[in-house]
């Protein structure tokens, strides 16, 4: 699950707040294009995980709420399993739209054997 409703809590912001922001974005990297204004139902949706949402209006998301992509999925505390946050090694992945997070290359080269499991047995 997103945790985007939990992000804008920590940062004290609405979802009013967040749809401003994203507006702002959208026009940002649209100037020329009408955009439809996104409405109070579609991010309380999405806030609320009631809404499927894309990687280009996740990566909007993130932008937004000023945090890494990958703090909408997992808190820093969870990506690094409640130890010091180890700045050498970090790996963020999407394999066939699932998301995986390694804290060590062991935990990757694991990651990227069941992986290779997977294709093979296709």
């Amino acid at each position: 699950m997103l945790r985007i409703r939990e992000i804008l809590k920590e940062k004290g912001l609405s979802n009013a707040d967040l749809i401003t922001r994203l507006q702002g974005i959208i026009q940002e990297e649209n100037p020329s294009s009408e955009q439809k204004p996104l409405s109070k139902q579609y991010i309380s949706n999405v806030v609320n995980g009631r809404q499927t949402v894309s990687m280009s209006r996740l990566s909007e998301i993130a932008r937004a709420l000023e945090v890494a992509e990958w703090q909408l999925f997992a808190n820093p505390a969870e990506v690094c399993n409640n130890k010091p946050i180890d700045h050498d090694f970090l790996a963020m992945v999407r394999f066939r739209g699932d998301y995986y997070h390694a804290d060590s290359i062991c935990e990757l080269e694991k990651l990227i054997a069941g992986w290779k499991e997977q294709i093979a047995e296709k």
